[in-house]
């Protein structure tokens, strides 16, 4: 997902309002406590961004890896931390908003890689 939000340039700021309406939607969902709704907001957020890459590689490998499966595996497995991911996506947008697709995509690193972090903590070994 950085690499998609490095080469999204300026296509994402003719749907930014729906971008951030999907990352508030994540914030909703979150404080309702309701992770199904959070999970399908959540996918579709990061869809758009991968989508707008328009890079068919970058979204070809992103759909191989069952979006779906994993971010709701990841969503119940850290729903007490739903309204803390929830506000990333905001930040997410906003530096999208801003023009700052290089630092949006570390933000993405940082918000995945946060998420993997705590569901490896949580498998049994």
């Amino acid at each position: 997902e950085e690499l998609a939000a490095n080469q999204v340039d300026d296509r994402l700021l003719g749907k930014i309002d729906l971008l951030r309406d999907k990352a508030l939607e994540t914030v909703e969902s979150a404080k309702d406590c309701d992770a199904r709704r959070y999970g399908a907001a959540n996918i579709e957020f990061h869809r758009m961004i991968v989508e707008a890459s328009q890079n068919q590689t970058i979204i070809m490998v992103w759909n191989m890896l069952t979006p779906e499966v994993r971010m709701l595996a990841s969503v119940r497995s850290h729903v007490n931390s739903l309204e803390e991911c929830a506000h990333e996506h905001l930040e997410i947008v906003d530096a999208f908003a801003e023009r700052d697709n290089r630092f949006a995509g570390k933000l993405l690193k940082i918000h995945t890689e946060r998420v993997l972090v705590h569901n490896f903590k949580k498998e049994p070994v």
